[in-house]
């Protein structure tokens, strides 16, 4: 599992990645650097402003939540995020119009001042559908109240004692705190990366932690959205212990064998396997060799179904190439196909979406309309963890790329398909 969490800095943005047994940082200069280097991440946790609004007058609600937990003093330090016009506009003068027009307030100087980062996130979330479920908001006074007991903090920031309150909250969550923080002084400038950014950067990453073990909570709880889709909350610890779902699993043998396959899965999508994308040589040719009437040339950003099928196979399921029957149109290359196949009366394995006698689970496979393209069967994946709001799922073809995402369990979904146990070459055996 790694996590990322990011600060605004001067020389653009500062960047802490960590795991269990591992950490290192880096300051990139533009957001798409950090996407292009840390895409695969579990989470990327950012003190920026996620969504906005277009001419709706009421702030988000989770500012107007973050300032009622802070209070009075601190929650000055959650500023009203201008509406998407205004942080398109080319000067103060016009940004300020445009936000008292649109929504009926003014535009601080400060605000314009981090108004370029606000638009390169957002232009970011729109052209990359992937990031919306690997980016969250997180807001630095937020989060260490929440690690702090839910207690304010005493004293500013960027002061020395500030500064050594903020480390010492952070060292109750992780023993590397002060070695991150004093390498990272060393490493960059205080005219790049400013000591407090640090801490913000390391604050954000734990808040990663909490996110990535379902151990945080939203503000506001309930979920809101902006014009474009861009969910608008800010997430912090929890305050208690929780594990994903996916850790609970019993160890029944048909649940070992789904088990198994969702394992292997986040495995292959964590590769990644990917096509002909940022300069790279297409290393499908695993997948390709299961389906021998096509070629390398075929493959790009066509192969989300023959990734499943290549979880499927190398996760010990006996599976053919394409099933033979009239209702199947298709290879198991096509997502359709596997509908048609699970459908059949002699199998009967594919349960739509609003069946309610059928609870989805880890290592089920689901089935997708409508998430890249405006067509039924566009899209499927191996869910590898659930949640209560939705599901992690290993994907291939997502850009011409396989990863692990979060899906909405209420968007999209057209049905899942449950694998017999007896498809698996162990069966016999147990």
């Amino acid at each position: 599992m790694k996590v990322v969490g990011i600060d605004g800095c001067k020389r653009g943005w500062f960047a802490l990645e960590l795991s269990e047994h591992d950490w290192s940082t880096n300051v990139y200069r533009n957001i798409s650097e950090v996407w292009e280097n840390h895409r695969f991440s579990n989470c990327i946790i950012i003190d920026i402003p996620l969504g906005m609004r277009n001419r709706e007058k009421m702030e988000r609600k989770c500012d107007l939540e973050a300032r009622k937990i802070l209070g009075p003093g601190r929650g000055s330090s959650v500023f009203p995020v201008p509406c998407r016009s205004a942080v398109n506009a080319l000067t103060y003068e016009e940004a300020h119009h445009v936000n008292k027009d649109h929504v009926e307030r003014g535009l601080s100087k400060q605000t314009w001042g981090i108004i370029p980062k606000i638009k390169e996130v957002d232009e970011l979330l729109r052209n990359e559908s992937i990031a919306k479920g690997i980016f969250f908001e997180s807001h630095p006074e937020v989060a260490f109240w929440a690690l702090n007991g839910k207690k304010t903090l005493v004293h500013n920031k960027k002061s020395d004692d500030g500064i050594n309150e903020r480390l010492r909250i952070l060292s109750k969550y992780d023993a590397r705190i002060y070695e991150i923080y004093e390498s990272s002084l060393k490493k960059y400038s205080r005219k790049y990366v400013a000591k407090d950014d640090v801490v913000d950067a390391i604050c954000m990453a734990i808040t990663g932690l909490m996110v990535e073990s379902e151990n945080y909570i939203t503000v506001p709880d309930v979920l809101e959205e902006d014009g474009e889709g861009i969910e608008m909350k800010i997430v912090c610890y929890g305050g208690h212990q929780e594990m994903p779902y996916s850790a609970n699993i019993q160890k029944e043998k048909s649940i070992t064998f789904r088990y198994d396959l969702a394992k292997l899965a986040v495995e292959k999508a964590n590769y990644p396997f990917h096509g002909n994308i940022m300069g790279l040589v297409s290393n499908l040719q695993p997948i390709a060799d299961l389906f021998p009437k096509w070629d390398l040339d075929n493959w790009d950003h066509k192969w989300c179904a023959a990734f499943v099928y290549y979880c499927c196979i190398e996760a010990g399921y006996k599976i053919p190439v394409r099933y033979s029957h009239e209702t199947v149109k298709c290879n198991f290359a096509g997502c359709s196909a596997w509908e048609a196949w699970a459908s059949l009366n002699d199998n009967g394995f594919f349960y739509k979406v609003d069946e309610k006698a059928f609870e989805p689970n880890v290592g089920d496979i689901v089935l997708y309309d409508n998430v890249f393209l405006n067509q039924e069967h566009d899209h499927i994946g191996i869910i590898v963890e659930i949640h209560q709001e939705y599901f992690k799922v290993a994907e291939g073809n997502i850009g011409n790329i396989s990863a692990v995402v979060r899906r909405s369990r209420n968007a999209n979904i057209r049905g899942f398909i449950r694998l017999p146990d007896t498809m698996h070459v162990k069966f016999d055996n147990n």
